[in-house]
């Protein structure tokens, strides 16, 4: 990635959300423009405004984060990086296939979160 990127971050917990926000205001390259805790708001949100890269949790409270994935990707030129804490390997290797460029754990190291934005 070259130049700034827009950041949405879809996650339910604050804190995930709150913590993303602060891991990224450190880095020059990325802009955070939204958070949702929502997956049924994701469409529109992608649809209305810049964002170039979209952190998404696969457990949401109303949808799951697979089916947010499936109706996004392809919808705009952006990049999909899965952020979860789940462990259903048959999920998360389902969302690389729909097209997700990357998987991390909210129990990694955040310079792996990083990365891995960065590497998309």
């Amino acid at each position: 990635m070259t130049g700034k990127h827009n950041i949405l971050i879809v996650d339910d917990h604050g804190i995930t959300q709150s913590g993303l926000k602060l891991l990224f205001a450190g880095h020059d390259r990325y802009a955070v423009v939204g958070a949702l805790d929502r997956g049924a708001l994701v469409n529109a949100f992608v649809q209305s405004q810049p964002v170039d890269l979209v952190i998404l949790d696969l457990n949401l409270p109303d949808v799951r984060g697979i089916n947010v994935l499936a109706e996004i990707v392809g919808s705009r030129d952006m990049t999909v990086i899965i952020l979860t804490g789940e462990t259903l390997l048959n999920e998360i290797d389902y969302a690389l296939k729909l097209g997700a460029r990357a998987v991390v754990s909210k129990s990694d190291p955040t310079d792996q979160i990083v990365a891995a934005c960065d590497a998309a």
